[in-house]
């Protein structure tokens, strides 16, 4: 049975997954995602995605970024079960700012470029560079 109610609604429990019910360790391999059923990929995102992300977060700012779960990236779409991205909750991107971006907003770029997407990539077995793959407008609408 799958729960989605959790302190802060971030937490997400699921039964399933790996084979044989273990739980992951590893990132998946390339296209295995795709062969995934809804519990394997929640369980999945529970035990390797959001972890991994909470603990890059907070080692880049631990202080704008106090809690990371579910939510910090699926907002509403946690609730209503769609998971859906690109988010719209997420700040909406513009490829003048992410090619100029203002000196507020370097750093956090730099994170994204550096840590989040190359992670992201390597957990979801979508290569950096490959297609297709994380990118920017995977989690975050874009301004034409």
């Amino acid at each position: 049975m799958l729960v989605d109610a959790a302190p802060e609604g971030d937490a997400v429990a699921a039964d399933g997954g790996g084979e044989d019910g273990e739980e992951y360790t590893e990132p998946l391999a390339v296209g295995e995602w795709d062969e995934m059923d809804l519990p394997a990929r929640r369980k999945f995102m529970k035990e390797m995605v959001v972890p991994t992300m909470r603990d890059a977060f907070a080692a880049f700012d631990s202080v704008r970024f106090p809690s990371v779960g579910c939510t910090s990236c699926h907002g509403s779409g946690l609730a209503d079960g769609s998971f859906s991205m690109p988010s719209a909750e997420l700040p909406v991107l513009s490829s003048a700012a992410l090619m100029n971006p203002e000196e507020d907003d370097k750093a956090i770029l730099e994170f994204m470029r550096t840590v989040v997407k190359p992670k992201l990539s390597e957990l979801m077995g979508m290569p950096a560079g490959s297609m297709p793959g994380i990118r920017c407008s995977s989690c975050h609408t874009m301004q034409p």
